[in-house]
């Protein structure tokens, strides 16, 4: 039987429906790619790209929809194929939670917060 050897500290999720940016510098050019989030944990995350990131460079992720999530830093650890990225975050935290709810649920904490008609009980 094989034991494969689990390389993360944190589970992968799956992800809703989303668009993603990435910024990044390659050759001394800023780039801008278009990517899917495949799978998330609170430490990293697998993305389709049509773009390269150089490896081990920083770069900035974002998603637009199916909601809009901020920015986060990131870094390329793995090729997966020819158009999979594996990421690992850069935050001592991770992705953070807004990043990670936004990413499995296609909410927006910000507005979750703002509402009258929250989804848990009221501790007001």
């Amino acid at each position: 039987m094989f034991n494969a050897v689990e390389r993360r500290s944190s589970a992968r999720r799956g992800v809703v429906k989303n668009r993603m940016i990435l910024r990044f510098t390659d050759s001394r050019e800023f780039r801008r790619a278009e990517a899917t989030l495949l799978n998330i944990s609170s430490s990293g995350a697998l993305i389709a790209t049509k773009e390269k990131p150089t490896l081990h460079q920083p770069l900035w992720i974002t998603m637009e929809s199916p909601v809009s999530a901020g920015w986060i830093e990131a870094v390329p650890v793995r090729y997966h194929g020819e158009d999979r990225v594996g990421l690992a975050f850069r935050a001592a935290d991770g992705c953070g939670s807004h990043f990670l709810w936004a990413a499995t649920s296609a909410m927006d904490l910000n507005q979750l917060q703002g509402s009258r008609d929250r989804p848990w009980p009221s501790i007001e």
